[in-house]
């Protein structure tokens, strides 16, 4: 998988932790910690929550 699909699935992720869809995002992540067992895919969600919440304050 591309580096930006990843990103789009934890994009995916992200949304349903706003959303509050908690246990979904959790099974979601671990799905694809599976798929990406060398990635450190908590750390890659935090930034791109991060990077999210910067640009949300952007005017």
């Amino acid at each position: 998988m591309k580096p930006e699909v990843l990103d789009e699935a934890l994009g995916a992720v992200l949304a349903l932790r706003e959303q509050g869809k908690t246990e979904q995002a959790a099974t979601q992540l671990a799905e694809l910690q599976k798929r990406f067992p060398g990635e450190n895919l908590v750390e890659r969600l935090e930034r791109l929550a991060t990077i999210a919440a910067s640009a949300r304050k952007r005017p």
